[in-house]
Order: structure tokens, then C-alpha cells, then sequence
């Protein structure tokens, strides 16, 4: 479709890469049209590193979006002519969105591979304290 609308020199589809750190110093603004992903990791690096992402409401990552930066989120599914009129916007106020951006980069920095760890293993203890009450009251076979 790229090549028959004159447009392929514009972009690149390029799969799976391991060149990530790379492609996002070169990119602009980021575009995840998914209709579904269970969190968008591409997403969030692309956040931390300072550029403002588009990405579907549906797309787990949605859910961390301040609301001042709910203009980066798509419709689902998403409607070429919406992400069309967003890039634009985008494009004209360039400065504007780094800015809104830079503090939602900040703060999804200051989380760490430890931070989330730990977040895990409290949500683990509490789901075995919340079994062995169920224990203590004889309804494990109800519930599960």
C-alpha cells in the first residue's frame, strides 16, 4: 500500500530488531496502533526516552497515561483518519508535547526492574494470605 500511494520512501516496516536503543534516538513520535497488547514495552521505552507515543486506548500501557497526554490515545480499533489529524496536531505544536511528555518520562524512569519485583512478590504473598484465610474457613473448593 506504501509503495502504490508513493509514500514507501517515508517509512520502514522492520519486524523484530534488537536495535531498539537506536531506532528510538532516531524516531519522532512513535506510532502503536495495536488492538491489543497486554502492555506495550516498546511503548513505555519510548515514553522514557522522551517521545511522545501514540498508542490504543486497549494497550495495557494506555492505563499509565496522565490525563493531560489522553491525546496520544487512539481509538479502538483505530481510525487512520483520527491518527492522521493527531500527527498533525502533533507535528505543529512539536515543542509542546516534548514538554507534557518530559515529566511522564521522569516519572516512568524512577521505577526499576526491583521496584517491580517487589510489586510482584507483595501481590504473590497477598494472594497466599487471602488462600490461607480461605483455608482456615474451609472454602478453597467454593472459590477455586
Amino acid at each position: 500500500r506504501a509503495k502504490s500511494a508513493g509514500l514507501a520512501d517515508r517509512f520502514r516496516m522492520m519486524g523484530f530488531t534488537r536495535r531498539v536503543p537506536e531506532i528510538l534516538a532516531g524516531a519522532d513520535a512513535p506510532v502503536s496502533p495495536t488492538h491489543y497488547d497486554a502492555y506495550g514495552l516498546g511503548v513505555h521505552e519510548a515514553l522514557c526516552c522522551g517521545l511522545p507515543a501514540f498508542v490504543t486506548r486497549g494497550a495495557g500501557v494506555a492505563e499509565r497515561y496522565p490525563v493531560d497526554l489522553q491525546d496520544l490515545l487512539l481509538d479502538n480499533p483505530p481510525s487512520s483518519d483520527d491518527l492522521a489529524a493527531r500527527l498533525k496536531r502533533w507535528h505543529a505544536a512539536q515543542p509542546e508535547f516534548r514538554q507534557r511528555v518530559a515529566h511522564f518520562s521522569d516519572e516512568l524512569r524512577q521505577r526499576t526492574w526491583a521496584d517491580m519485583a517487589a510489586d510482584i512478590v507483595a501481590l504473590a504473598r497477598e494472594i497466599r494470605a487471602g488462600l490461607r484465610r480461605l483455608q482456615e474457613h474451609n472454602l478453597v473448593d467454593r472459590y477455586l
